[in-house]
C-alpha cells in the first residue's frame, strides 16, 4: 500500500493570491516555521550550496536571526498547481529557490551555531529557533523560461546569485524534458558517491551544452553559462525564436536525444572505453554548439548530414577519423582548453554545412585554422 506523502502546513497572510499578468503565474505570502521551510528544501543536495559567497558579508544577518529579527520574504516556485493550502504542501514536492538562496544558507548557519553552543543570540535551543516565522512567497508552478525570468528580476540590483546556483535551477527544470525523452543523466551528487554510470552523462553538462546550442558557439564554462543566460539574454517571451523559447522546444529535445542516445550509442558499438562523447567532457559541449548553429542556418541540411554521419558507422571501422582526431586533439600546446573546443565544434560544423557529397569530418583542416 503507497503511504500518502507527508504534508506541511502554513499560515497564509491573504486568501487571494497576486497574479503576475507578465508571466500570467500566482504568488502567495505566507509565514512558515524554519522546521517546515528546510522540509521543504532539498539541503544535501548540490542545488542548495551549504557554503555563503562571503561569511563576513552575512555575519550580521545570521546574528540578527539569532536574536529573532524578521528578514525579507524568500521567493520560491513549487511544483504544483492550485495550491491547497488546508491540506498543505507535499514535503516531496520540493522548493526552487528564486531569491533566498544565501538567506536560506543563513539559516542553516544558524542552525549549525546553535547545535555547536556558538549561539550568542535569543535562540540557544534549536527546537525554539525552528518555531520561528519567516516570510515566503510561493510562486505556484510556472514554466522554465517564466522562472528564469523572475530569476533575472529578483535578481536586479542585488548581490549576485552564484553562477552554480544559476545553472543548478536551469538543470533541476530540463530534467523534466530529459525524462520525457528517456534521456539518462547523472547528477554531480551521483557522480562523486557513486562513480560514472555508462551512458549516463552529467546534468550540469547537459545543460552547458544546452545553452552551447542556443549560443550556436561552445560556451567554455559554467560560469560563462550563467552569465550568457542572465546577462546578455534578450528575454523577450513572446518570440519563439528567443533563447528562452528554445531551452523549452521540444526540437532542441529531439536534436539533444539523437546526440546522448542515438549517437552515443553508435560510437560505444565502435569505440568503446575510447567513446569521445563519453571520455571527453568538452565534446558534448563542442558537437552540440554545432549542431544549434546549424540548425539555425539550415535545417534540412543538417538533418541530412546527420543521416551521412550514420550511414559512415555501417560502412567504415574508424567513422569519425579518432586517429586523426586523438593525434591533433593532443597536440595543442597554448591555451589548449579554447582550442580544442573550436578545433571540435568547426570540424562538426563544417561538415553539417558543407553538401551532401562531403561525407567525412576534416580535423586536419580544422586544426590548422585554430592552432
Amino acid at each position: 500500500m503507497v503511504q500518502p506523502s507527508r504534508r506541511v502546513l502554513v499560515s497564509q497572510n491573504f486568501s487571494e493570491p497576486l497574479i503576475d499578468k507578465k508571466i500570467d503565474g500566482k504568488s502567495w505570502l505566507v509565514k512558515m516555521k524554519i522546521r517546515d521551510y528546510l522540509q521543504m528544501v532539498d539541503i544535501e543536495s548540490n542545488q542548495y550550496q551549504r557554503n555563503l559567497q562571503n561569511l563576513s558579508f552575512y555575519n550580521k544577518l545570521i546574528n540578527d536571526l539569532l536574536d529573532d529579527t524578521t528578514m525579507p520574504p524568500i521567493s520560491v516556485v513549487y511544483p504544483e498547481n492550485a495550491i491547497d493550502f488546508k491540506e498543505g504542501l507535499r514535503i516531496d514536492k520540493k522548493f526552487i529557490i528564486l531569491d533566498g538562496l544565501q538567506r536560506t544558507n543563513c539559516i542553516l548557519e544558524c542552525r549549525d551555531r546553535i547545535i555547536k553552543g556558538k549561539s550568542n543570540g535569543i535562540f540557544r535551543d534549536l527546537d525554539s529557533f525552528y518555531e520561528k516565522l519567516i516570510y515566503v512567497e510561493i510562486w505556484e508552478k510556472v514554466d522554465l523560461k517564466y522562472i528564469l525570468y523572475k530569476m533575472v528580476v529578483l535578481n536586479t540590483g542585488q548581490k549576485k546569485m552564484d553562477y552554480g546556483h544559476q545553472l543548478d535551477i536551469l538543470s533541476d527544470s530540463v530534467k523534466e524534458k530529459l525524462q520525457e525523452k528517456n534521456i539518462a543523466y547523472i547528477t554531480t551528487k551521483e557522480r562523486i558517491s557513486d562513480g560514472k554510470k555508462e551512458g549516463h552523462f552529467e546534468l550540469s553538462n547537459i545543460t552547458q551544452a544546452l545553452v552551447s546550442f542556443i549560443n550556436g558557439s561552445p560556451i567554455p564554462s559554467k560560469k560563462n553559462a550563467a552569465e550568457y543566460l542572465f546577462e546578455r539574454f534578450n528575454i523577450n517571451m513572446d518570440e519563439e525564436s528567443s533563447g528562452i523559447s528554445l531551452i523549452t522546444n521540444d526540437a532542441t529535445y529531439e536534436y539533444l536525444e539523437w546526440v546522448l542516445v542515438k549517437f552515443n550509442a553508435l560510437l560505444n558499438e565502435k569505440y568503446k572505453n575510447d567513446n569521445p562523447l563519453e571520455k571527453y567532457e568538452i565534446f558534448i559541449i563542442s558537437l552540440f554548439a554545432s549542431i544549434g548553429y546549424c540548425q539555425k542556418k539550415d535545417p534540412i541540411n543538417l538533418s541530412n548530414k546527420i543521416r551521412i554521419l550514420e550511414e559512415r558507422f555501417t560502412k567504415i571501422d574508424d567513422p569519425l577519423d579518432m586517429k586523426i582526431f586523438i593525434h591533433y586533439y593532443a597536440s595543442f600546446k597554448t591555451s589548449i582548453g579554447d582550442k580544442r573546443r573550436r578545433f571540435i565544434y568547426e570540424t562538426f560544423r563544417d561538415f553539417f554545412l558543407s553538401s551532401s557529397a562531403i561525407d567525412k569530418l576534416n580535423w586536419e583542416y580544422s586544426y590548422d585554422r585554430v592552432n
